[in-house]
C-alpha cells in the first residue's frame, strides 16, 4: 500500500464513450517514489470494487509535470470490471521513500483519437 496523492468520490459519470484516462501529474523527486503505485477509477464509490487499475512505472516519470494517458484497454479489474455509464470514484497512491510534493491535475476521460472521434467526455 502506498500514500494516498489523491482520492475522489462523485457524482455519477457516464464515461460509456472513453476509452482513456488521462491527467497531469507533478512529482517533485521521481527517487523518492517507489515501485508500489496504483491508479483506480471505478463506478462502486470506493477502493477495490467494479474498478480498472493501472500502475505507473517510475521509469516514466520524470521531476515536474508528467501527462499520463492510461487506455481501458490496459488496466487490470478489482472485483468487477466498472460500470462505464457510473463511473464515480478516483484514486491515486504511490509508496515513497522519502518527502516528495505530488500534485494531479486536468483529469479527463477522453476517446482515443486513434479510436474514435476524440471529444472529452468529462475532464475535473
Amino acid at each position: 500500500s502506498g500514500t494516498v496523492d489523491f482520492r475522489k468520490t462523485f457524482s455519477n459519470i457516464d464515461g460509456s464513450n472513453a476509452n482513456v484516462l488521462e491527467f497531469w501529474y507533478f512529482v517533485s523527486s521521481v527517487s523518492r517514489l517507489n515501485a508500489s503505485n496504483q491508479v483506480e477509477l471505478g463506478s462502486a464509490g470506493r477502493a477495490d470494487q467494479n474498478e480498472y487499475h493501472w500502475s505507473i512505472p517510475t521509469s516514466q516519470l520524470s521531476p515536474g509535470w508528467n501527462k499520463i494517458s492510461l487506455p481501458f484497454s490496459a488496466a487490470n479489474t478489482a472485483n468487477g470490471a466498472p460500470n462505464l455509464n457510473r463511473l464515480n470514484w478516483f484514486r491515486l497512491y504511490r509508496s515513497k521513500n522519502n518527502r516528495v510534493t505530488s500534485r494531479i491535475d486536468d483529469i479527463k476521460l477522453i476517446c482515443d483519437p486513434s479510436k474514435s472521434n476524440g471529444i472529452q467526455v468529462f475532464s475535473d
